[in-house]
């Protein structure tokens, strides 16, 4: 038997379980159906909207979060959740240099030196270990 982390085995079938706590793995087979169908006669129609209910809430609220850990408005975090499409991948843009970011406020007047370093220490602060 080899060993498998939770991560590669989740495919075929074959679901593989390791405990970091004991270092113990097992691996089994296990069919959750391989359709829509098969799934609902396998578990029941309850069970399987249940499970796509739950984890639809959660990848909304992951998604809704992001907007939000970013510092986006609650307006757009919303948004983001009022269009959220469970198992369509949004992209988003890639994340800017916070210092370039707060230059380009300096320099553009939005932001006054003062502010600017205010800005720089709490960030430095976010920064440091506790």
């Amino acid at each position: 038997m080899t060993e498998q982390t939770d991560v590669e085995a989740e495919d075929d079938g074959v679901i593989g379980v390791l405990s970091k706590k004991t270092g113990v793995s097992v691996v089994f087979e296990k069919s959750f159906g391989d359709t829509l169908p098969e799934a609902v006669q396998l578990f029941g129609e309850d069970v399987v909207f249940n499970l796509f209910h739950r984890q639809a809430t959660i990848a909304c609220q992951s998604r809704v979060r992001g907007i939000l850990d970013k510092g986006g408005s609650k307006d757009a975090a919303v948004e983001a959740g009022l269009n959220f499409k469970p198992g369509v991948i949004t992209r988003t843009r890639v994340a800017k240099d916070p210092v370039a970011e707060l230059a380009r406020q300096v320099v553009e007047g939005k932001l006054t030196m003062e502010q600017l370093e205010e800005q720089l220490k709490a960030r430095l602060a976010e920064l440091r270990p506790v």
